[in-house]
């Protein structure tokens, strides 16, 4: 008995060594750690981490396709012309005997559209917001690049970076919008937004923000590049109407002093309120074209575009002879209606003593009301008016009522529509009458399909 457990024992021992000796021999590898994609709520809805970072990324953009169509036909006469000895009259504040200045007998449309066509375009807009939290604030990058068929145009919409209240890069003029402004930024509730000045600058700027919804900003932007000449004219000055022309106007001012915007204001539930000042350090300092005549039109002055034109040879040259500073302000309300969640009134004021950069509407002055009204989640519709006082002379602090032409007053009216029947999908249309004194009124307008992502 002794013996056959003994043998028991042994071949038990024997197989739970060779079975200890199997399982030290399997080794199961450990997967190596898979950092999969965070999302980053710190922002947002869009945003994620860039993995093995602590900075938050969006990607986004918008595919549109827009139809616009406008009823002017007689605009070629809105021309205005001086010859060479009349640049010392108007210095002198008013036109010489011999000064030409022709008024169409069409207004020019509001959207910059070519008459008695469709007017269409794609865009394809992409942009990228990434943000790290610091000790200083939020780190901030922003890079937006708009591609068009139909104005055959590539360009880089906006890129700046921030870090907490400081920012600098090519954005949005203060005098049109601030990150720290809410409600008091921009013109009427339009995407056109009426003649308020919009435009975009390479800049420096600080915002604040503080208790109660205060806010300000101080904003340095560089007038080196007219942006009238460029891809913003129809929506900086929408009364500029297309004309004629060969060779190019460059409006450049090469020095060291920049333009300068101040704001100031408070944004709370109510709504909001603010004041604007804008300062443009030299209004008319132009280079000459080269070729043929180029010529303008006097929505030109509508617009506030600094064009003197002074005749040499067979092309048109614009000197600094008139150079000079120009400024203009603007105060604004914004209330919201407690009855009608979304909806709300605006009404701007605005003031210029010159025909300037940030002289948005082209007058001395002008009023600006706009009431939008939000029906339900998916459909609201707005209704503006604006009315601009005494038109100055393109590039000059001269009113029309000073010259030969006698007083030209504008005033416009819009109706915009905002359609989302889903999420991400909007139909917007606009329609805008104009009219200056002298000239018949025009209608414009515009409906427009977004994909937003």
């Amino acid at each position: 008995m002794k013996l056959k457990s003994l043998i028991l024992g042994s071949s038990v021992a024997a197989i739970s060594a060779v079975g200890a000796q199997a399982a030290d021999a399997i080794v199961i590898a450990e997967p190596e750690p898979v950092e999969y994609v965070r999302v980053c709520d710190v922002y947002g809805a869009g945003f994620f981490y860039i993995p093995g970072t602590e900075t938050c990324l969006r990607i986004g953009g918008e595919a549109r396709f827009q139809v616009g169509a406008a009823n002017d036909d007689d605009t070629t006469s809105w021309i205005g012309m001086y010859r060479s000895g009349d640049v010392n009259a108007l210095i002198a504040g008013g036109l010489a005997p011999d000064a030409a200045f022709f008024l169409g007998s069409d207004t020019p449309n509001a959207h910059g559209f070519e008459p008695d066509t469709y007017n269409t375009e794609a865009r394809g807009r992409f942009y990228i917001d990434a943000r790290t939290q610091t000790e200083w604030g939020t780190l901030r990058g922003y890079v937006r690049v708009d591609a068009s068929r139909g104005t055959a145009a590539i360009r880089t919409n906006k890129a700046f970076l921030e870090l907490g209240g400081f920012k600098a890069g090519y954005e949005d003029s203060a005098w049109a919008f601030t990150p720290n402004a809410g409600a008091a930024n921009y013109g009427s509730h339009s995407d056109s937004g009426l003649l308020y000045g919009y435009q975009q600058r390479n800049l420096i700027q600080y915002n604040f923000s503080g208790s109660n919804g205060f806010f300000a900003t101080l904003s340095l932007e560089d007038d080196g590049i007219n942006e009238f000449a460029g891809a913003n004219a129809a929506a900086a000055n929408p009364f500029t109407a297309p004309v004629a022309q060969v060779g190019y106007l460059g409006y450049s001012d090469r020095n060291y002093i920049p333009d300068v915007v101040l704001k100031a204001g408070v944004n709370q539930a109510w709504g909001a309120a603010w004041v604007t000042f804008g300062y443009d350090e030299d209004r008319t300092n132009l280079t000459t074209v080269v070729g043929a005549n180029r010529l303008y039109t006097i929505a030109d002055a509508i617009a506030g575009n600094p064009r003197i034109n002074a005749v040499q040879g067979a092309g048109w040259t614009y000197g600094n002879q008139l150079g000079d500073s120009g400024w203009a302000a603007q105060a604004g309300v914004h209330l919201n209606v407690p009855s009608a969640p979304g909806s709300s009134f605006r009404l701007i004021g605005y003031y210029a003593d010159s025909a300037n950069a940030y002289n948005g509407h082209g007058g001395n002055w002008s009023i600006l009301a706009s009431y939008n009204h939000v029906f339900n989640q998916q459909f609201s519709a707005s209704l503006g008016v604006q009315y601009v006082n005494n038109l100055y002379l393109p590039g000059t602090d001269i009113k029309t009522s000073r010259t030969e032409l006698g007083k030209i007053d504008l005033w416009a009216a819009e109706l915009s529509t905002v359609w989302e029947p889903v999420k991400n999908f909007q139909v917007r249309t606009e329609t805008t009458y104009a009219k200056a004194d002298g000239s018949d009124g025009t209608l414009s307008g515009f409906v427009r399909f977004s994909r937003f992502f």
